[in-house]
Order: structure tokens, then sequence, then C-alpha cells
């Protein structure tokens, strides 16, 4: 008879799921934000009044969106260090 050898599979703890949540989150939260950026900048243009005016906030938005993919990779970056230093070890 063959015995077979059962493997346990690593679990995280509870902190690293709590970091896990918080990194898939995140990410979430940063991809929304920066696509309804990009929804609402042509309105926001449009809506101001002078060309001089519409060229500003086209350069506000595009100053916008370059601010939002910066925070996005630096909180996706720390987040995502936190993430691999709470991963589950093999014994």
């Amino acid at each position: 008879m063959q015995s077979q050898l059962v493997q346990e599979k690593p679990r995280r703890t509870a902190f690293g799921k709590a970091v896990k949540l918080i990194f898939i989150g995140f990410n979430i939260l940063m991809f929304i934000w920066v696509v309804f950026g990009l929804v609402n900048a042509p309105d926001e243009v449009a809506a101001a009044g002078t060309e001089s005016q519409q060229e500003d906030e086209a350069v506000y938005a595009g100053i916008g969106l370059i601010a939002l993919l910066l925070v996005w990779a630096v909180g996706a970056g720390l987040l995502g260090i936190l993430l691999r230093l709470t991963r589950p070890r093999l014994s």
C-alpha cells in the first residue's frame, strides 16, 4: 500500500491577509479614480470659457493625471513590498 504525503499549503497570517486586501483595494480604488479623471477631464476643458482657459484646464488635467499615476506607483510599490514581506513561508 502506498503512503501519501500530504503537504499543507502555507497560509497567510491575519495581518498578511489584511495587507493583501489593502493592496488589492488600493489598486482598484486608484484605477477607478484614474478612469473617472480621464472621463471627466474633457467636460472640464469644454466648460472653461475662453480658449486660453481651455488650454489651462487641459494642462491641469494632464498634471493631475501624472500626479495620480505617481501616487498609484508609489503606493503600489510600498504596499507591494509589505505584501511580499508578509507572504507565507515554506517550512
